[in-house]
């Protein structure tokens, strides 16, 4: 998609207002915490899933957000005690929090239907012609043209609240053009709109002003959850061609060899990361890993009789997960047997082009024969002592960590200039690359190699509109009594966005995408490798008490050996004692 400097330039400032900064991470978390909670609200103080919390988000607000974005919100707010969770049941909103939050959407609305009532009173004062239908009319005008109003315009609007009268007038050249842009043609309407929408904003004061701050409010929270079609194009340009690669636990996922439930998060996953530019790809490593793992299962699976239809049910039911429940689940589901479900993994490179992945071997044979993978395979030992890892295993996480080195090329510091990533289920490898990154010269300033699923989702999901129309959206949503409840935007976040409104202006279109880009996934990013030094610490005095445990077992190991000596010597000794005994006992009978 080929963009004009002047989409580019829009687009540039609604990225502007969108990439969190500094701490903003948290203002955005905080923001979809609070869109969760009044959707629980607006359902009642009733235990729900995670799916009907998604649901009432998308009835509610007209926004997509994904079942596992959700999960990961609602299990924040349950750890944060601001909600409860029964497992049969699912999660609940306290019910006096659930009567505040609707009190609070009750409030706003009153407040808001008075201030409207008064303006069109006055207005109707100025224009005594116009009809019932015209001031409804003009009513929805007000709504659309606010909207037209804080798109465009964006943080500057707080000119509107705190402004001199002249900054105030920049925001309304021209507001023939604009109207007649956004609005249908009424000629009963066109000269009244003209004049009374921009003054609605422009002479505002006391509680008109007050609401109108509780719109700029609206418009920060809005630009902060989504992002729109033409700002994710930008964003699409410089991600453009980047390698995603699989781990083997994903690729089993996606085949849906763990559950039902990872198969659908993982495919979505893939999807997401290929709409925003991404070449999904898995090595030939990991591909020989799978078969491997594949006949592995296989071959045991063969020594056991076949499960009868009723049973593979019950087991599949109540079983977590892996290969030999997924065989479980569709024997029950199609009476399949062993050896055509194995066989359907068979051509494990059919599958991965029906969902769009490459196999590719880009560096293979350099990384094998590399001195370096024995280095890094002892480091993985080191760290997962004394849990065991099985060597195939080892050796294929090792090999990836320095594949994406090469396909690096050189030390990676930016996000966007990362051209390759390793996608896992597997935790330990976050704790294993930071503690590989602390010993290389510069390390912990380069990018991870590897992301965890529910990482990757949380960065790349934001960079997916989340409704069909943003504008429509906005406009919908911009005076929700919802959005205006939540209170105030941090005045830090506020100054800076509109700090870099002015600082990117004069940056060419691409390379403001590029460091904005950069900003959102590095903080991001830095998130992620604090969690992993926290998870490396506690992995580190897990060690230590290993450790002390394993020399403890050492020292029992030594006492126990010598007690096992000094038995066999006394069995010795007992035996050579009834050995006399016998031989005096044949003498005396000789005699």
């Amino acid at each position: 998609m080929g963009f004009t400097d002047e989409q580019l330039y829009a687009a540039i400032h609604r990225l502007c207002h969108f990439v969190p900064v500094d701490s903003t991470d948290i203002f955005c978390y905080a923001v979809q915490e609070f869109l969760v909670q009044q959707a629980m609200a607006n359902r009642g103080a009733v235990p729900l899933q995670s799916s009907d919390v998604r649901d009432s988000l998308k009835n509610l607000f007209g926004l997509e957000f994904e079942l596992k974005e959700v999960e990961i919100i609602l299990n924040r707010l349950y750890r944060a005690e601001k909600i409860a969770y029964v497992k049969e049941s699912g999660y609940r909103l306290d019910l006096n929090k659930c009567n505040a939050l609707r009190e609070s959407v009750k409030d706003g609305e009153d407040r808001e239907r008075k201030i409207i009532d008064d303006w069109l009173k006055s207005v109707i004062s100025k224009h005594p012609e116009l009809s019932q239908d015209d001031s409804q009319r003009l009513e929805k005008d007000l709504k659309i043209f606010a909207a037209k109003i804080f798109v465009q315009h964006g943080a500057k609007c707080a000119d509107l609240i705190y402004a001199e009268q002249e900054k105030k007038d920049e925001i309304f050249k021209s507001p023939e053009e604009s109207l007649s842009d956004i609005l249908p043609q009424y000629p009963v309407l066109d000269k009244i709109r003209n004049t009374e929408l921009p003054a609605f904003f422009r002479d505002a004061k006391g509680e008109r002003k007050k609401y109108i701050a509780e719109l700029l409010n609206s418009s920060f929270l809005l630009h902060t959850i989504q992002i729109d079609k033409a700002c994710s194009m930008l964003v699409k340009n410089i991600l453009k061609g980047r390698l995603l690669y699989l781990d083997t636990n994903v690729l089993y996922a996606l085949f849906d060899l763990r559950t039902p439930r990872d198969a659908k998060a993982v495919r979505r996953l893939i999807g997401i990361s290929q709409q925003i530019g991404y070449i999904v790809a898995v090595s030939t490593k990991t591909m020989e890993e799978f078969n491997s793992s594949l006949n592995f299962v296989a071959k045991n699976l063969k020594k056991f009789p076949e499960v009868p239809k009723n049973l593979a049910g019950v087991g599949a039911n109540y079983s977590q997960g892996g290969f030999i429940l997924s065989y479980w689940r569709k024997h029950a589901e199609t009476g399949i047997s062993l050896e055509d479900f194995i066989a359907a993994y068979r051509n494990s490179d059919k599958l991965s082009e029906r969902y769009g992945i490459e196999i590719r071997d880009d560096f293979c044979a350099e990384v094998q024969e590399d001195p370096e993978l024995k280095n890094q395979i002892d480091m993985l030992y080191h760290l997962a002592d004394p849990i065991f890892i099985p060597d195939n295993i080892a050796e294929h996480d090792a090999f990836h960590r320095l594949l994406i080195k090469k396909l690096r090329g050189e030390k990676i510091n930016k996000f966007s200039d990362a051209p390759a990533w390793f996608l896992t289920f597997d935790k330990k490898l976050n704790r294993y690359d930071y503690f590989a990154r602390s010993r290389e010269k510069n390390g912990l300033s380069v990018v991870p190699f590897c992301i965890s699923c529910d990482d990757w989702l949380q960065l790349i999901r934001p960079l997916s509109p989340r409704s069909h129309d943003f504008d429509k959206t906005f406009v919908t949503l911009l005076s929700s009594p919802y959005f205006r409840s939540y209170g105030d935007v941090p005045a830090q976040l506020a100054g800076k966005i509109i700090s870099r409104l002015t600082y990117f202006k004069d940056y060419s279109p691409e390379m403001a995408a590029k460091i904005l880009t950069d900003s959102f996934f590095i903080q991001q990013l830095e998130k992620i490798d604090n969690e992993t030094e926290q998870m490396g610490l506690r992995g580190n005095e897990f060690v230590a008490i290993a450790e002390k445990f394993r020399e403890e077992k050492e020292r029992y190991k030594k006492l126990l050996d010598e007690e096992k000596k000094t038995a066999k010597r006394i069995e010795e000794a007992k035996k050579r004692i009834e050995d006399m005994d016998m031989a005096i006992a044949e003498r005396y009978m000789r005699k």
